[in-house]
């Protein structure tokens, strides 16, 4: 039994070691990050590489035991949110990622990105097509296109659909002077009201005080939720959170790679080219993201 115990604890130890990158984060040549920002956005594209990701957890009765089971899940995505510049995305459910899209490079444009779980083999892989205002999504070595959402632009707003056969949007995105508005039909979801201060935005939260997101001196404020402070000099960004603000974790980048991790030096590696990112969790490949199109 011990000897089994010292072979689970060594397996653990082996693990946890596989997603350290010391070795890669002393070794990166850094070059600076554009400033940080905060500006009302939206992504519907939901192609995005988490740097930190919200989950719940969910407590249900089995049916054949009576006993309790809890499941955590991942929070769903919001498509709204804040761009907070090099490629960062925050949306309204907390979510912190890298946008996909942006590290591409594509505003806008059209394009065909492939999502690979293997990079030696397209075979679980999946395409994801955007074109004349809508977006498919495709097995990578089937023709058959499956339809996931189209959108109409009209003047300062962008009408949502899930189905082509609706006549009305499932949500309307308004981008007006004072605010920036998600409504269904005549309700507010979402709405994020413009400061007169630069870089300074509130949500109303009900029957309490706003939340706050702004940004000066290099640094993002996201409420008391996060805090996002550029250093220049180690030319990183480090993410604190919550309202002491303890730090939880950095981002540094050179020439063609981007280096997440915690301070335990746990984390992630992007390394990126014109044309594909490809996405390591500590030493173990995870994801590749090929631009087939675009641009």
């Amino acid at each position: 039994m011990r000897h089994l115990f010292t072979i689970i604890l060594l397996a653990l130890c082996c693990v946890s070691c596989s997603n350290l990158i010391l070795k890669e984060i002393q070794t990166t040549k850094r070059i600076e990050f554009e400033p940080l920002y905060v500006r009302p956005d939206i992504d519907l594209s939901n192609l995005r590489i988490d740097i930190i990701r919200q989950t719940e957890t969910e407590t249900s009765e089995n049916v054949l035991t009576g006993e309790e089971e809890t499941e955590t899940k991942d929070v769903p995505y919001c498509f709204m949110g804040f761009d907070l510049g090099n490629g960062l995305f925050y949306d309204l459910n907390e979510n912190l990622s890298f946008r996909v899209l942006d590290l591409f490079g594509l505003d806008g444009a059209e394009y065909t990105i492939r999502e690979l779980p293997d990079k030696n083999t397209i075979r679980k892989a999946w395409d994801y097509i955007y074109r004349n205002d809508t977006l498919y999504h495709k097995k990578a070595r089937k023709d058959k296109l499956w339809y996931s959402h189209h959108i109409k632009r009209k003047d300062n707003e962008i009408e949502f659909y899930e189905s082509k056969r609706r006549k009305r949007p499932n949500y309307t995105f308004v981008f007006a002077d004072s605010a920036f508005l998600r409504k269904k039909r005549n309700r507010i979801i979402n709405e994020i009201k413009m400061e007169e201060q630069d870089h300074k935005y509130t949500k109303e939260r009900w029957l309490a005080r706003d939340f706050v997101y702004e940004a000066s001196n290099d640094t993002v404020n996201l409420d008391n939720d996060f805090r996002l402070v550029y250093s220049k000099k180690d030319q990183s960004i480090k993410i604190y959170k919550g309202y002491l603000k303890y730090h939880v974790m950095t981002i540094i980048r050179s020439e063609n790679e981007i280096l997440f991790y915690d301070c335990y030096n746990e984390g992630y590696r992007m390394v990126y080219h014109h044309n594909f990112i490809d996405l390591y969790h500590g030493k173990f490949f995870e994801k590749r993201y090929q631009l087939i199109k675009g641009k």
